[in-house]
């Protein structure tokens, strides 16, 4: 299975309970440019939208170009009535979009899944000489429940360790800078119940679909856990939305 598809399962959850981006950052996105309301940009790897969507009408016009047609179908919900948004299906390594047509490439969660190499060499062709990457992350603080779930992510319990392992392997943001970009961090303070905990887990592309054999024993495992370590049924978490800006050399 390939890494788009890995997500035509996972696009449902992926929309109900992924973590959402702190709105200041995409302010920061837009403000990097002379003047407001000129910048053509591309989100890449843009899922159903969860980039694009803070940036309408802060940005002239915005590309979402994602692989997965379960995703970009929620894209479409989210997005398909606005008309400064063009849905569209790509993939980092190979882009429909004209040479140096672009101010600002924005990426996601989706950056690991790309070839380094291939898509850095992309995004320097579509974005102007003056263009700018702009790379976003939202990582969770570890704690107590992050911590006591570790042992879990096995294939015993139905979790896909080979691709995490290509994961972790993945190259950094700064790989696709010149330069140590600028890096700014927003942080969040999350408090979620069981179900949008356990849904979050679950829409990781690594961890087990309801038609795996083991998905019933993770998820007793997980709430045993989250029982263990929450407050009257509810779990807080700090995340932190980190935004690296920079050029391409």
């Amino acid at each position: 299975m390939n890494s788009a598809e890995r997500f035509s399962s996972k696009a449902k959850l992926y929309a109900e309970h992924r973590l959402d981006y702190h709105p200041a950052a995409f302010a920061h996105i837009a403000h990097t440019q002379p003047q407001p309301l000129t910048a053509w940009v591309a989100d890449v790897g843009a899922g159903g939208g969860e980039v694009s969507r803070h940036l309408v009408g802060q940005v002239k016009h915005i590309f979402a170009i994602e692989p997965n047609a379960q995703m970009r179908a929620n894209a479409v919900t989210r997005l398909g009535q606005n008309a400064s948004v063009t849905i569209c299906a790509g993939q980092a390594e190979a882009l429909c979009l004209r040479n140096h047509s672009l101010d600002i490439i924005t990426v996601g969660r989706a950056i690991h899944w790309f070839n380094p190499e291939q898509s850095k060499a992309e995004f320097k062709r579509v974005l102007k000489p003056d263009g700018l990457l702009c790379v976003l992350r939202l990582p969770i603080a570890p704690s107590l429940l992050s911590e006591a779930t570790q042992p879990f992510y096995t294939e015993a319990y139905g979790w896909d360790t080979a691709t995490t392992t290509r994961r972790k392997n993945a190259p950094p943001p700064h790989f696709f800078f010149g330069q140590n970009p600028q890096r700014l961090t927003w942080i969040q303070e999350i408090h979620e119940d069981f179900e949008q905990y356990f849904g979050r887990i679950s829409s990781l592309s690594v961890a087990p679909n309801p038609s795996h054999p083991q998905y019933g024993l993770f998820r007793e495992a997980m709430h045993g856990l989250f029982e263990k370590h929450s407050h009257n049924g509810l779990y807080t978490s700090i995340c932190t939305t980190e935004l690296f800006i920079g050029t391409i050399p």
